[in-house]
């Protein structure tokens, strides 16, 4: 599996060679809108670019970023790296990376991060996977684990819910 997340990490960053020229047509991606993304995607505040810092820094981003330079690879795996995301090293560090490359690597660094989370919960919150519907169990999740709704959703994707009762008029 981890090699499985290093191996797609390496090529979204494989590609920054080629999409560099194409990157010119694109809007810039700054570090703070990456931070951004990746502190959203987590589930937390991501309101302003002090609340995106603290967070990352509560899990465990010691890298100070100015938030207006442009995302380059390097910059990028350097926070993954320090968010415990292994990423293979890049030819082109200071190439920049695309609006498509930096979304795809800030959700797959929250996936890991929320993983590593779950990873430490002591027992799993299976009286929610007999919830009426997806919603009512990811809602019992999130409630049960203080986990982000990202983790509660794949984990409610196994939800059954339960047969209708013998009173209920069926279709």
């Amino acid at each position: 599996m981890a090699m499985k997340r290093l191996l797609a990490i390496a090529a979204a960053l494989s590609f920054v060679g080629a999409s560099a020229m194409v990157a010119g047509a694109e809007r810039v991606v700054t570090v703070g809108q990456f931070a951004s993304r990746v502190v959203a995607a987590i589930g937390q505040d991501a309101g302003d670019i002090e609340a995106v810092k603290r967070s990352l820094r509560a899990m465990g981003l010691v890298t100070e970023f100015d938030a207006a330079a442009p995302l380059t690879a390097g910059m990028a795996a350097r926070i993954a790296g320090e968010l415990g995301v292994r990423v293979a090293p890049t030819p082109t560090p200071a190439a920049p990376l695309s609006t498509g490359q930096a979304v795809a690597l800030a959700g797959h660094i929250a996936g890991v991060v929320v993983d590593k989370a779950a990873a430490g919960l002591t027992e799993t919150p299976d009286q929610c996977l007999s919830s009426d519907n997806r919603g009512a169990c990811v809602a019992c999740c999130k409630e049960a684990t203080g986990l982000t709704g990202q983790f509660c959703g794949h984990f409610c994707h196994a939800n059954v819910p339960p047969p209708p009762s013998p009173e209920e008029p069926q279709p």
